[in-house]
């Protein structure tokens, strides 16, 4: 399971989606926190019916891929100058007493999740070959070990 995706039930359907900002009461717009996203997409998952697969973009509906690859490649090459793959592979355990691990890594999940929400929509909202997108899985799937997943206080960098 995630970090910070929540565990319990939901009462209710969080309003709007992950891609549409929210307006404050001063009316200025303002993106949604990575925990808000991920608790959007918790509570669709939660609640995903057979109906929602008959409301997929339509094939002719889709937009052009070139582009949002073309700006997907240049975040992961952006999270690779600024994020040692090598330096996060190294975090193996996560306490307190490491807290040099704790500043490389928190920074680096919080991009990768936006890594990861904008190659989702990549699949989804456009027509990107399947050969392409598979490019685009191993690069991620690389991004992914390296930041891995905390399990029991270690670091999993298998997934």
């Amino acid at each position: 399971m995630h970090e910070g995706i929540p565990t319990g039930p939901s009462p209710e359907e969080p309003e709007g989606d992950i891609y549409t900002p929210r307006e404050s009461k001063d009316g200025i717009y303002t993106p949604l926190t990575l925990e808000e996203q991920a608790r959007i997409l918790w509570w669709k998952e939660l609640n995903w019916t057979k109906d929602d697969k008959e409301t997929e973009i339509k094939s002719e509906d889709l937009r052009e891929s070139g582009p949002l690859v073309i700006e997907w490649e240049g975040t992961v090459t952006s999270f690779e100058a600024i994020y040692s793959l090598s330096e996060l592979h190294a975090i193996t355990e996560i306490t307190p007493e490491e807290s040099e691990a704790h500043r490389l890594r928190e920074p680096a999940k919080e991009a990768f999740c936006r890594i990861e929400v904008n190659l989702d929509s990549l699949k989804r909202e456009t027509n990107v070959s399947k050969e392409k997108f598979e490019e685009l899985q191993a690069k991620y799937k690389l991004l992914s070990q390296a930041v891995g997943i905390i399990n029991k206080g270690r670091v999993d960098h298998t997934r």
